[in-house]
This record gives structure tokens, sequence and C-alpha cells, in this order.
């Protein structure tokens, strides 16, 4: 039996300074919350090794930095140019032991959403954007 519950972020400016401290946020210590403003920040400024630092081991193997890099690109190519993400409201769905983070990703020409995995060591297992 699972137990899904939707938690609704309202998240105002947390990560404004964070391009500069990408490379060392890595600390097991970092909320779900904080993790996700690190990578939103990493994708903005294409710090692709800073993401697969959060990433388990089986994401490590399965979309390295340069793969993940080729997959923004593609992105990049099919939807117009990276505007911003929306980070003011996002959610965190709890599906058994993992946490599930959806947020809006604006490009030129489409939006995207962001779903990031995380398992109970606070890893991320699971990236997709839909």
């Amino acid at each position: 039996m699972f137990i899904v519950i939707v938690l609704k972020i309202n998240n105002n400016n947390h990560a404004q300074d964070a391009g500069a401290n990408i490379e060392t946020e890595t600390t097991d210590s970092l909320t779900v919350n904080a993790k996700t403003m690190l990578i939103v920040k990493a994708f903005e400024f294409g710090k692709f090794d800073a993401i697969t630092n959060y990433f388990d081991q089986t994401m490590k193997k399965a979309l390295p930095a340069k793969r993940l890099q080729a997959v923004w690109k593609q992105l990049n190519a099919a939807n117009g140019k990276f505007v911003k993400a929306q980070t003011e409201d996002y959610e965190i769905t709890l599906v058994g032991e993992y946490q599930t983070v959806e947020i809006p990703f604006s490009f030129q020409k489409e939006v995207r959403l962001l779903r990031l995995v995380f398992n109970q060591r606070g890893e991320i297992s699971g990236l997709f954007f839909q």
C-alpha cells in the first residue's frame, strides 16, 4: 500500500546566489528543497557535473554529465532557448519512500516539466523532462 502526499511549495528566491556554489553544495544534509533549487541553478549555468553529483549509482551510469548535456541541447533545439525555471511554485509528491519534485521549465516555444525523483537517501533516482 502506498500513501501519496502532495505538497505545494511557494519558493521565493531561495537560491538566487546558488550559481556560485553549485559545485560545492553536494552534502547529504541538504533537503530535497535545497537540492532541487541547486539543480535548477545548475541547469541555468550549464553545470551538468554538479547535477550528476546528486545522482544515485544507477543514474550516474545511465545519464553521465556529457549525456545530460546532450539531452539539454536537444531540449533547447526542439523547444527554443531555455528562458527560466518557474521555481515560485512547485510540487513535491511523496510515494512510498520516494519524493518526486515537478518544476515547470519555460523555453521559447514551450513549457516542459522537469521531474526529479529522490530516493530515501536523498539521491536522484530519476530525472525526466515531459
